[in-house]
């Protein structure tokens, strides 16, 4: 098992003790073109269950390391008014 050392801007990773030069627009670019890419091909699919897994897989993309924390987020009750969020749903891939 190797070490790894990873960018606090981007998440990039390389291991320890290697040049880890990057441009971290290029990762932010690469992620996003991905997030886009997936709402081309499955976002027109009929179903609710669909486009909610289509949702699900672009914020897993774009958030990589960080998508547990915002499905806690996602899924926190807040608002004054009572809470108006629920669990996260993955949905179903077509």
């Amino acid at each position: 098992m190797t070490d790894k050392s990873k960018c606090c801007t981007c998440g990039y990773e390389w291991e320890t003790g290697k040049n880890g030069r990057h441009s971290c627009s290029d990762n932010f670019k690469r992620r996003i073109n991905k997030a886009t890419d997936i709402a081309a091909r499955f976002g027109q699919i009929d179903g609710a269950h669909h486009k909610t897994w289509v949702i699900d897989q672009m914020v897993r993309t774009l958030t990589g390391d960080d998508y547990p924390a915002f499905v806690d987020y996602a899924s926190e009750d807040i608002g004054e008014d009572g809470p108006f969020r629920d669990e996260w749903d993955c949905g179903i891939a077509p």
